[in-house]
């Protein structure tokens, strides 16, 4: 009679069997986080297959980030440490299968980031550096979006620290890696930061402009970054627009960038024409223009 495997020795085969459909749940979750779709980011996590996420690190790393990016940042914690216990067993394992597929370096990096994250949204400003200092020691050179979060996040501190003139010269640092990666979550949340320190230096209308920008990528790019978008952005973005667009009028914007006339955009939603006018007369007004190249024209210039 063969002798019986435990827990452990099981784990590779699984993961062997299992590295598939993890590749390409991990990709996908990578993706919604690029972008910024942080509700559908979290809800894609927590439907993974138990057994997936009980051997993948990384399934429990995206889920951290969609917590600490939402409205309850510090419900990110458990998950992080989830992460780190499952990430340690497998280093110990090192299994060809396993090394091909994670890059231990960066999960541990976003790990501390992720806790810098939450000790800055929580006030700990002190405990917020040490993670950001242990990130930037972890994360590999070349990873620049990384790079540009951690900027990002030490000129928030500094910013909230009154030292200006070094959150303005990061928080730029961080808005030009996150237009040159196109990285949606980084554009979305340097705009911001960079809307909080105009208003601070001053400059309501610049802030103003930087406000509605970071806005309209939150509501109308396919991100979900509203829970995450400062106070200061939101009370600013506020004066400029009536209010965020609802998921019908986000449908017909979609249709609008793809080029759709009112015909095409009334068969492809299933809505009448005289419907579809009706929503883009409530876009406009929600955006702050009169026209659809006025809505189009507004939108490129908020891309990233």
């Amino acid at each position: 009679m063969a002798p019986r495997r435990n827990q452990h020795e099981e784990e590779p085969v699984a993961d062997a069997a299992f590295m598939p459909l993890a590749n390409k749940i991990c990709a996908h979750a990578e993706a919604l986080l690029r972008r910024g779709e942080i509700g559908e980011l979290r809800a894609w996590c927590e439907a993974a297959p138990p057994s997936l996420r009980r051997l993948q690190p990384d399934l429990s790393m995206w889920l951290a980030w969609a917590l600490v990016l939402g409205p309850t940042p510090q419900q990110a914690e458990p998950h992080v440490r989830e992460a780190e216990a499952r990430l340690a067993r497998l280093e110990q394992a090192r299994t060809p299968s396993v090394a091909a597929r994670l890059n231990f370096p960066s999960i541990r990096g976003q790990l501390a980031l992720i806790r810098a994250i939450a000790a800055r949204r929580a006030g700990k400003p002190d405990e917020a550096e040490r993670w950001l200092t242990q990130a930037r020691q972890i994360v590999p050179a070349n990873d620049a979006v990384l790079a540009g979060v951690i900027e990002s996040q030490y000129s928030l501190i500094a910013r909230d620290r009154g030292a200006l003139v070094d959150a303005r010269r990061r928080m730029r640092t961080a808005a030009i890696r996150g237009e040159s990666t196109r990285h949606g979550l980084l554009h979305v949340t340097s705009l911001d930061g960079l809307a909080s320190l105009s208003l601070r230096d001053g400059d309501p209308v610049r802030a103003e402009d930087l406000a509605r920008r970071a806005h309209l990528l939150a509501q109308t790019q396919g991100t979900g970054l509203s829970d995450f978008l400062s106070d200061d952005t939101r009370a600013l973005a506020g004066r400029t627009q009536g209010g965020p667009l609802s998921p019908r009028e986000q449908d017909v914007l979609a249709c609008l960038r793809r080029g759709w006339r009112d015909p095409q955009i009334a068969q492809g939603l299933g809505i009448s024409v005289t419907t579809v006018r009706w929503h883009c007369r409530n876009l406009y007004r929600k955006l702050g223009v009169n026209s659809r190249m006025q809505a189009l024209a507004t939108l490129a210039t908020a891309s990233p």
